[in-house]
């Protein structure tokens, strides 16, 4: 389980990049 948060947060964390940039 502990994957797919990693997945999530990774997910997560590119959006706010994408969304800033």
């Amino acid at each position: 389980m502990w994957y797919y948060a990693h997945v999530l947060a990774q997910q997560y964390f590119w959006r706010r990049t994408t969304v800033v940039s």
